[in-house]
Order: structure tokens, then C-alpha cells, then sequence
């Protein structure tokens, strides 16, 4: 059993224990009703200036889980007292994907950069795997960017291998501005709804102590298996 092993099954054991006692205790504050109301003030008091660099920041974190995209969400359901949505979906997915291209970058940056303390013989095999599919590198980045999937996989050899950066840009910033616009999307979809379980959880109660003891389970599970993962390619 490794550390990441300890520190996942650690949280489900705290994760369950808060269950039990938010039960025995239920003025008990929710947590996740306290993130959620911060959220929705942060957003409101950013708005697309927090889309960016929250996105930014997100990104750039080198294979570790950030919460980013909480943001987007937020802000592509928001509405004013009269109804009306706050922020159009599609520039929240512009703006944030511009963000989320330069935080990625910086994977980039620090492969290019680290690639000194590499001989040319590597550097050279690993330009020409990617050279050798043309189309397959950029549609695979394409892919990354689409999905949660950690991009820097690929992004920081292909800097190691000092393949063109435009090569990198181009599908990064069209999957990244697809993907966060999906997900302010889904948030004017879903806000909604999502206040609604807050609310439920807010409430107290078994039923809403325990959808919030899932939702953080589900969370840790979803955490633990992308960074157990060892998703650097391996090389002979």
C-alpha cells in the first residue's frame, strides 16, 4: 500500500466518521454548503477576469487535480433577479480556454526548459515518434483537452523534444475553449438543480447528510484514480 493508497482511503474513513457525527449533531455547518455559497460569490464578484485566471491556475497545475472548472459551471448558470443569465457560455469557454492554453503551457515551458538535462540521442528519438504521426500528436492533444485527462502526459515530452509549440497551441486552445464552454453549458443546464441539492444538504437531515457524504466520497475516488495513475509514458 503506497501513500496515495493511505491518504485516499484516510479520507473516506474521515469522510464517513463527519457523516456519523453530522448526525448526531446536526447545527453541524456543511462544508460543501459553505464551498458552494464562496463559489458563487467569488464568481460573481470575478466574472470572466476570475474565469481566467482560475483556469489559468488550474492548468498549471503539473498532474495534480485542481478544482477549476467549479468556476465555468458557476458562471455560465448564473442570473440576475429579473432571471436573465449573467454570462454568455460561449466567452466563458473563450476566456477560460484562454487561460486554461497558458497554464498548460507552462508544462510545455518546463519540458522545453528541463530538456537540457537530457541528451540529444532522447530528445531525438522523442521529436521523431511524435513527427512520425503528423496528425495522430495534434488530435491526441485535441482529445486531452477535451476531457478532464491530464494533458501534461504529452505536453511536457513534447517539450522535452522541442516539437513546435504552434503544433501544441492550436489543439490545446480549441479542445480547452470546447470543453469549458461544455461545461458553462452544463452549469446553465444544471445551477439550478445544483441549488437545490444544496439546498436539501443545507436542510440537514439523513437524506441530506448522506447525498453529501457520497458526493464527497465520489470526489475522492474520481481524485485518487487519476493520480494514482501513472500517466507519464514509459520509455525504454
Amino acid at each position: 500500500m503506497n501513500r496515495t493508497d493511505v491518504i485516499a482511503i484516510s479520507s473516506v474513513v474521515v469522510i464517513i466518521l463527519y457523516w456519523i457525527v453530522t448526525l448526531i449533531v446536526p447545527t453541524i455547518v456543511s462544508p460543501v454548503v459553505t464551498l458552494y455559497h464562496l463559489l458563487i460569490e467569488i464568481a460573481l464578484a470575478m466574472g470572466y477576469t476570475g474565469d481566467f485566471f482560475v483556469c489559468l491556475v488550474g492548468n498549471a497545475t503539473v498532474l495534480v487535480p485542481f478544482p477549476y472548472l467549479s468556476i465555468p459551471f458557476v458562471l455560465g448558470g448564473l442570473t440576475d433577479s429579473s432571471g436573465a443569465y449573467l454570462f454568455d457560455p460561449y466567452l466563458v469557454g473563450i476566456v477560460g480556454g484562454t487561460g486554461a492554453l497558458i497554464g498548460e503551457m507552462t508544462g510545455y515551458l518546463a519540458g522545453y526548459v528541463g530538456g537540457e538535462l537530457v541528451e540529444e540521442d532522447r530528445r531525438s528519438v522523442l521529436r521523431e515518434m511524435a513527427e512520425a504521426h503528423p496528425w495522430a500528436t495534434p488530435v491526441i492533444l485535441w482529445l486531452l483537452a477535451v476531457t478532464p485527462l491530464p494533458d501534461d502526459v504529452l505536453i511536457v515530452p513534447l517539450g522535452v523534444s522541442r516539437y513546435s509549440w504552434w503544433r501544441v497551441v492550436i489543439p490545446q486552445f480549441v479542445g480547452k475553449t470546447m470543453f469549458i464552454t461544455a461545461v458553462a453549458i452544463a452549469g446553465r443546464l444544471g445551477l439550478s438543480w445544483a441549488d437545490q441539492l444544496v439546498g436539501t444538504v443545507a436542510s440537514g437531515g439523513v437524506v441530506g447528510r448522506s447525498i453529501e457524504a457520497m458526493g464527497l466520497i465520489t470526489l475522492v475516488v474520481v481524485i485518487y484514480l487519476l493520480v494514482s495513475r501513472d500517466w507519464m509514458p514509459q520509455t525504454r
